[in-house]
């Protein structure tokens, strides 16, 4: 009914504005609209179309053969070098290098070259992947024998089981701790000597617990005080400084055991007596001489004098005394408990040493201190030693009980 309007009726211009503003509208909409494509666009992207196509079939075919060649690479390098096969067996995991050309029968001839396993006790298994964990697989009968490695799966990395019944060590636990120092002591020595070769690391601990000594503070010196001579101090303190204190020095104390008036146990020395020695700046190196020694002892008597102690003289340092110097000190110590075992208790051992730089509160050029070395690390040295050193000499071997002695050096004030 418009149609015919519009045709038959002349417009007005009311008409004539609608249809101006509906064209403006129209047009205004369809120019967002995409135009229908003609013939020849048509063809032109169909053209394009298959030039895209053919372009990814390209892509998608070089790709394929670079993982194709790829897959050749790695294949033929894991087939033409030589294989690394893992072997499990109740002693532990070792490793085992192949021929990738082998047969099951060279595997097994490999096997008990490295492994020191003979082909008899052989049971060897193929490993199957359960979830994330290498478990036991088919057993290789010795049918396959003649059978190739890689027919059989075995490749480069391949896990392998291996049971037998006879006892061996792991060849990688051997070059692994070949050079353990553990090991050296158990073959050559202290642990040899204790009738085993055999060791574990709970036999070890529960043997070196008996060589362990619990450090407590020492307890109160049964020697409460020292009184020295003083000429003779001087006497042996001079000859030290004459010779700068470049060497050691060893004297012997000789005097009295005593009470002081509040009944305090001392100890009064009167005389030193240096013996023959040939010491240096590093070791203490007594002679033997019988002869003096008897005269020592019958004019000691004499005098009623008795050996109260011990004085060692050592040029400058940083520690108190050494390895050495206790185990002599505690010897003595011993020789003297022996002779009194109540009064002998007090033997003091006291050292006669430079003042070093940093020692402002000290004055003169040299000075004495007097140590005790206590009872219970003293009975520790008597066991230990048993009147072995008869002079002062290596004891390195002796280590495990220096740090017991040297904590039982009771400083006396």
């Amino acid at each position: 009914r418009l149609a015919t309007r519009r045709i038959d009726s002349p417009p007005s211009d009311d008409d004539g504005m609608r249809r101006l503003r509906r064209d403006t509208s129209a047009s205004s909409f369809l120019g967002r609209v995409r135009t229908p494509p003609t013939a020849s666009a048509l063809s032109t992207a169909s053209a394009c179309r298959g030039q895209r196509h053919s372009a990814a079939r390209e892509i998608e075919t070089e790709a394929s053969l670079a993982v194709e060649r790829d897959c050749k690479r790695l294949f033929f390098r894991l087939t033409s070098a030589a294989m690394l096969l893992r072997v499990r067996t109740k002693d532990g995991t070792e490793r085992l290098t192949m021929d990738p050309d082998a047969q099951l029968s060279g595997l097994r001839s490999q096997i008990a070259t490295s492994f020191q396993v003979p082909v008899q006790q052989q049971q060897l298994h193929l490993s199957e992947q359960v979830g994330p964990v290498m478990k036991k697989g088919r057993l290789l009968s010795p049918n396959e024998n003649a059978t190739d490695l890689r027919q059989l799966g075995i490749i480069s990395g391949s896990m392998l089981f291996l049971d037998y019944e006879m006892e061996r060590q792991n060849t990688a636990v051997n070059e692994a701790y070949k050079k353990d120092p553990f090991i050296s002591l158990v073959k050559e020595g202290e642990l040899r000597r204790q009738g085993t070769n055999q060791w574990t690391l709970t036999n070890f601990l529960d043997y070196r617990s008996t060589k362990e000594f619990k450090l407590e503070a020492p307890p109160e010196p049964h020697c409460k005080f020292v009184q020295v001579d003083p000429a003779a101090s001087q006497s042996f303190i001079n000859f030290m400084i004459l010779c700068g204190f470049q060497s050691k020095r060893l004297g012997i104390l000789y005097g009295k055991w005593v009470e002081d008036d509040e009944g305090n146990s001392g100890v009064q020395v009167h005389a030193i007596f240096e013996p023959k020695q040939d010491s240096t700046s590093e070791e203490i190196a007594l002679l033997e001489d019988e002869e003096t020694e008897s005269r020592l002892h019958a004019l000691a008597l004499m005098l009623g004098l008795t050996r109260v102690g011990v004085m060692i003289a050592h040029p400058a340092r940083q520690y108190a005394f050494s390895v050495n110097e206790v185990l002599l000190a505690a010897k003595m110590h011993g020789e003297a408990v022996k002779a009194d075992p109540e009064k002998g208790k007090r033997f003091v051992t006291m050292k006669a040493r430079p003042v070093l730089q940093d020692e402002k509160d000290i004055e003169g050029v040299a000075t004495m201190e007097a140590y005790q070395v206590g009872a219970h690390n003293l009975f520790v040295c008597l066991a230990s030693l048993s009147s072995r050193l008869t002079s002062v000499e290596s004891v390195d071997r002796l280590a495990p009980i220096v740090s017991s002695l040297l904590r039982g050096l009771r400083r006396m004030h």
